[in-house]
């Protein structure tokens, strides 16, 4: 069944001797690039797709069929005649087993090639016109040698005529093989060599400051290691990070933690850094670190920033620090406390001579006027107008309802206020001042130098109702839009004493807004009595004051629905004393012996 019917006489053994020796320099050069492309790809010099490889296989593939088929297409005859068929394979084909075995019981024997050579004819000699084979049947590969995958791309047809010398084979490899081009190197960036040593042996003089100051041991030599450090490191890397990256590892070698946030360059005239670290069991521990003008020194600031042995200041760091010099040539250093865990915000300022140690000159803790309070406060460094050194400080901030400013400021009362409630706000500026000393030398504090009670829709109403309750009406008419609105709010019950919480509300939704926020509309009730439930809308005026626009009536809050920390008070009945009655002594009767 392999016969071909009406082939052509055979080629001359020269025209086949090129045919076999081109197929087989193809077949060659084919599996010498696929072995190189696989052995680049393998060490990493080639780095292709799933999908270029796969295309490139396939084209192989592709190319070694092309040659089988040069192997074995005969060349056609002059002749016009075609030749008889025979069962005889060409010199040039594979030669299979006889007809009469079936193909199913063939040995694993591969077939013999036929790789003789006929003696050249003059037909030869002629330049041959193929006459495309009418059977295609191919033979069957040798069992031993594993198939090869059909390829996925249509394979390129091979012409009906060529010439025998020239053959035109597609590329290999479809894409250019692509160069393996090493990525960008990360380069470090100059770190300092310095590091700190775990193990720096406990020295006489950490012994005796920490007895002297009454600090721990690791809070002493905190400042001594690190004002070494730094010292070593040149100026010009003395940057914030470099000397962060120092001081952390240092801290937790003395068991300290050193967060970022708890580290705060100081702004000014020189270099200086405040770090706080904190101990084991959570105390802060902050530490000055400051170029004195021939040296760089470090110093436990705790004795004079705390009011307390157990207190915490600066447990969240500074908001704001600044370094300063005056005229005498003192070294003066001014902190602002970051918001914190604690229910008011402190100043510090500390003066100290070029040279020497740092001396706690002022804080805040120790002004009674002093009215930063921790949630909805702002504070603000402006410069001064006695003294242009040092700024001077500027709070806004609500009023906390024991504050003695409140008296100052003649705040109207009535209202339960608290930072969970809506509060009234005041604005106070403490400018720096030199005190003069009889035991010592002059010291910078800071004073209070003004202040004032901001206008809020709170205390409008406070100032109203207090009105109403003492009975003056034309002084409530002045506070609202309408006069008329005094009276309606008599009727309304509001002259009567009571226990008033206010809170802001989003004037058209009415959704409850944050403490901080103020708005033109207040929901007021007695926190005694919750049916007395109101909401109070607001008008703002020229200059920033407000005018009462309307008051009325709303759903009561209950007991559970809003718990405040004023507690809701309760009647007590008071009992009603009882006479004791009195006992009327007997005699008793004497026996006489």
């Amino acid at each position: 069944m392999f016969n071909r019917p009406n082939s052509p006489e055979p080629a001359s053994g020269l025209s086949r001797l090129l045919l076999i020796g081109g197929g087989v320099a193809i077949t060659v050069l084919i599996a010498a690039a696929l072995l190189l492309f696989n052995l680049g790809q393998r060490q990493g010099r080639i780095q292709v797709s799933q999908e270029q490889q796969a295309t490139a296989e396939a084209m192989a593939v592709t190319m070694t069929a092309v040659a089988q088929q040069l192997l074995v297409q005969p060349t056609a005859t002059p002749s016009d005649t075609p030749a008889p068929p025979t069962n005889t394979p060409t010199s040039a084909a594979v030669a299979v087993a006889p007809t009469d075995t079936p193909l199913a019981e063939a040995t694993d024997t591969p077939a013999a090639v036929d790789t003789s050579i006929d003696t050249p004819t003059p037909a030869d000699t002629a330049t041959a016109t193929p006459v495309p084979p009418t059977d295609t049947a191919t033979p069957p590969p040798p069992t031993d040698t594993p198939t090869t995958a059909p390829p996925t791309d249509t394979a390129t047809p091979v012409p009906s005529t060529f010439t025998p010398t020239v053959v035109a084979l597609p590329s290999v490899i479809p894409s250019p093989t692509p160069s393996w081009t090493p990525s960008a190197t990360w380069t470090p960036s100059a770190t300092p060599s310095i590091t700190p040593t775990p193990t720096e042996p406990i020295t006489q003089e950490d012994v005796d400051a920490a007895s002297e100051s009454g600090l721990p041991l690791n809070a002493v030599r905190f400042p001594r290691l690190g004002a070494q450090l730094i010292r070593n490191l040149p100026a010009e890397q003395r940057t914030p990070q470099a000397v962060f990256d120092l001081l952390k590892p240092l801290a937790e070698s003395e068991d300290l933690l050193l967060a970022s946030l708890a580290y705060t360059p100081l702004t000014g005239n020189r270099w200086a850094v405040l770090a706080v670290p904190r101990t084991a069991q959570g105390q802060p521990m902050p530490t000055l670190f400051w170029d004195s003008g021939n040296q760089i020194l470090g110093q436990a600031i705790f004795p004079f920033v705390a009011t307390a042995p157990d207190a915490t200041p600066l447990i969240t760091g500074a908001a704001e620090a600044l370094i300063s010099t005056d005229a005498q040539g003192r070294i003066i250093v001014l902190i602002l406390e970051r918001a914190g865990p604690t229910d008011m915000i402190a100043a510090y300022a500390l003066t100290a001579q070029p040279g020497e140690p740092f001396t706690g000159v002022w804080r805040s803790g120790d002004e009674p006027l002093w009215t930063a309070q921790t949630m909805g406060s702002s504070l603000q460094l402006l410069p001064s107008a006695n003294n242009s050194r040092l700024p001077g400080i500027q709070i806004t901030s609500p009023l906390p309802a024991d504050a003695p400013l409140r008296g100052q400021l003649d705040t109207p009362a009535g209202f339960v206020e608290h930072p969970s409630l809506a509060q009234q706000n005041a604005r106070s500026f403490w400018a720096p001042s030199l005190a003069t000393s009889e035991n010592g030398p002059d010291r910078w504090i800071y004073e209070l130098d003004d202040a004032a009670l901001l206008p809020t829709p709170l205390t409008t109403l406070a100032r109203f109702v207090a009105s109403l309750q003492a009975g003056d009406a034309e002084a409530a008419a002045a506070l609202a839009v309408s006069p008329a609105l005094a009276t309606t709010a008599q009727e309304l019950g509001l002259a009567q004493p009571g226990e008033w919480i206010g809170l802001y509300r989003d004037r058209e939704s009415g959704a409850l807004l944050p403490v901080t926020a103020i708005s033109t509309r207040l929901r007021f009730f007695d926190n005694a009595d919750r049916t007395r439930t109101f909401d109070a809308f607001f008008s703002e005026i020229t200059g920033g004051d407000y005018l009462i626009s309307e008051i009325r009536e709303t759903e009561n809050y209950g007991a559970i629905d809003l718990v405040t920390p004023a507690p809701t008070r309760t009647p007590t009945p008071t009992p009603t004393p009882t006479e004791t009655p009195t006992q009327t002594p007997t005699e008793t009767p004497t026996e006489t012996p």
